[in-house]
């Protein structure tokens, strides 16, 4: 990475602004509607970008190439300050890029760079975020090799021969323990998310120090899961939300988002025997986790 230790630009007169919290994760556990959540606030600054991927950029790069995907990840400095060249008066500067938690080296990256920053995690049970992930990967028809039983297999063995694979919370959380300590980290639950969307959103104010009397809009689904019923309305409103007079023009993103909405049917539900035993494979993990943010984690096991 070109020179990414270091909060100030090289000048004396222009100081870079750099974000003061950062969502590290997890993928599949609602890290989108946290984003789009947060950003509502008059006093939270969050790019339009919601994944930079700056500190975790050579993965990111290996993932589209892997996925056939163009485009240059955010590798340097400059282009990530860029994202936050337009932060007027807020106080907390934000975000969101899951890639972090399950890569170390970007936790090293962002202590040596922004070493007082803020760090929130949101974490779902490992099988249902590794589920979801698979479904979303079919409906994208990302190439898998396996069916969703043989794809946990697979990681248990890499599991076995001491590898961190898939969401392995514990392993994946304690490099950033260990780096800023437990007062700079909010750990929340995608159970959380689905049970009290407002109560935890007011929680991470708090957290952030800002107004936790602010109240979101909160009827808008984001990157939900489920299955296109037409594949060719679900592309053409894919590309049309990307587009940034959709973005700025509210009841044209609603309608859409809407739209997309009647569009999808849900993804198979994952069987509660099969959930249960494939759990299984990340048990150990779950348990030193639970002990590691102090909470009751034995639903996730059951």
């Amino acid at each position: 990475m070109d020179n990414p230790h270091s909060n100030t630009i090289d000048s004396a007169t222009n100081t870079m602004i750099l974000p003061n919290f950062i969502i590290i994760g997890a993928y599949k556990s609602g890290t989108t509607s946290l984003y789009h959540y947060l950003r509502q606030h008059p006093d939270i600054f969050m790019p339009s970008v919601k994944e930079p991927n700056f500190f975790a950029h050579e993965k990111k790069a290996m993932l589209m190439q892997q996925e056939g995907k163009a485009g240059n990840p955010i590798n340097n400095i400059d282009t990530y300050a860029e994202l936050f060249s337009t932060v007027e008066n807020e106080k907390a500067i934000g975000e969101a890029s899951p890639l972090y938690l399950g890569t170390p080296l970007a936790a090293q990256r962002i202590k040596e760079t922004i070493p007082q920053v803020k760090l929130i995690a949101i974490l779902r049970q490992p099988i249902e975020a590794f589920y979801s992930d698979h479904n979303m990967r079919i409906r994208d028809k990302r190439k898998l090799e396996n069916d969703f039983r043989e794809r946990v297999k697979g990681i248990e063995k890499r599991i076995n021969v001491g590898e961190i694979s898939g969401p392995m919370y514990y392993k994946q959380l304690k490099v950033y323990y260990d780096l800023y300590g437990a007062d700079r980290i909010k750990v929340c639950l995608y159970d959380d998310l689905k049970k009290d969307n407002i109560g935890l959103i007011k929680s991470i104010y708090e957290f952030l120090d800002v107004d936790a009397s602010f109240s979101p809009h909160i009827t808008e689904r984001h990157n939900a899961g489920g299955l296109a019923k037409s594949i060719n309305l679900n592309t053409l409103l894919k590309r049309a939300l990307k587009k940034q007079k959709v973005k700025n023009t509210p009841w044209i993103k609603n309608t859409l988002l809407k739209l997309q909405q009647t569009n999808t049917s849900p993804f198979p539900p994952l069987s509660a025997d099969l959930r249960r035993e494939l759990t299984e494979v990340y048990r150990e993990d779950i348990e030193n986790l639970a002990k590691l943010i102090d909470r009751d984690l034995n639903a996730w096991l059951s």
